[in-house]
């Protein structure tokens, strides 16, 4: 429900970048790094929640996402633990990019939110997520959205040269498809 409250210049951090992206990826990643089920939850939760900030502002949102994910569980019927609900938020506030993640749970969040790097639609969220920059001057990617070429070269320099995953269950679902893309995004855009 939060999600639907999503303003239409939030392009690509729409409802389906959470829904049929970074939460299936979540999952997919834990299963594939052994989690529990109860483990898996988490993520699922962490997963679900790490956009909503963006309901309230663009930038530094995460804090705000890991806030509403906290209200969630304690309103919750079951009794999350004071450890759970922190490594939620914990996850939730590193997609902030801004640090590499630290805990197992922040590791697959983070690279479930930049699995979309290897699906096979990578390029076309890739031209969302620059519309979307384009219109949020706020955003410290909207210069770069504002020349097709500079988009293009940060683009491609970010996912082949500084991306690597955190965790092997990513490696093992969406390196294969990431070094396609990287052929795939040079070819698009004649680099």
């Amino acid at each position: 429900a939060l999600l639907d409250q999503l303003d239409s210049s939030v392009i690509y951090h729409r409802k389906e970048h959470t829904t049929d992206s970074v939460v299936p990826s979540a999952l997919a990643i834990a299963e594939a790094e052994g989690f529990s089920l109860e483990d898996r939850l988490l993520v699922g939760i962490a997963a679900a929640f790490h956009d909503t900030g963006f309901v309230r502002q663009y930038n530094a949102n995460e804090q705000i996402g890991a806030q509403l994910a906290e209200e969630y569980m304690r309103a919750s019927q079951y009794a999350y633990t004071e450890e759970q609900i922190a490594n939620v938020k914990n996850a939730i506030e590193n997609t902030n990019m801004k640090s590499p993640p630290t805990t197992t749970y922040a590791k697959v969040l983070r690279d479930s939110d930049l699995a979309i790097l290897g699906h096979p639609d990578f390029v076309e969220w890739n031209e969302d997520l620059m519309e979307e920059c384009k219109l949020h001057s706020e955003s410290p990617m909207h210069e770069a959205s504002l020349d097709v070429t500079k988009w293009a070269q940060s683009q491609l320099g970010f996912i082949s040269n500084f991306h690597d995953w955190f965790t092997d269950g990513a490696r093992y679902l969406y390196e294969e498809v990431k070094q396609q893309n990287v052929v795939a995004f040079r070819k698009h855009y004649q680099l």
